[in-house]
């Protein structure tokens, strides 16, 4: 039986789940290498490393890997802002440099459409003109007969 497993026992006995509990510290352990854990996480690591063996290994070889690739990567500073402006200059380039953009051709009217539009208003104004008539001749008491001659109406048969 390895140390891990003697370990896994007596948390279990303590009343906590060892193996959910190893393997979420496992997990934390490239955080813990890479001082971006919380203090909450690193004091949990902590506790359950003081018992398990194979996590105290497990961070020592996550700093070495750490210090070894930290050691053969050159030292880069990225300014952000630079980074953001030529990012920008891509994306939208300058104003004095992009043409003035072309007014799209006027529409040209079609001379059919602008006739039946024509047609239209002046057969709104016949009607108009008619329905006037009308209301005036049945007001002065006068019938339209289909001969085309007016008549006074015989208002004693109606």
């Amino acid at each position: 039986m390895t140390t891990c497993d003697k370990t896994k026992q007596a948390i279990q006995t303590a009343g906590e789940s060892s193996s959910n509990e190893h393997r979420h510290v496992r997990a934390m352990l490239p955080w813990i290498a890479n001082d971006s854990a919380t203090l909450e996480q690193r004091a949990r690591a902590t506790k359950h490393m003081e018992r398990c063996e194979d996590c105290r290994t497990e961070l020592v070889a996550q700093h070495q890997l750490r210090r070894t690739l930290l050691a053969q990567t050159p030292a880069v500073f990225v300014d952000p802002e630079e980074g953001l402006q030529r990012l920008l200059g891509r994306l939208a380039p300058p104003l004095q440099k992009q043409p003035m953009p072309i007014a799209p051709p006027k529409r040209k009217r079609n001379s059919l459409l602008v006739a039946m539009a024509a047609a239209i208003a002046v057969q709104a104004l016949g009607f108009g003109v008619l329905s006037i008539q009308h209301l005036l001749d049945r007001v002065d008491g006068r019938v339209w007969l289909h001969s085309g001659v007016l008549r006074p109406r015989d208002r004693g048969n109606r």
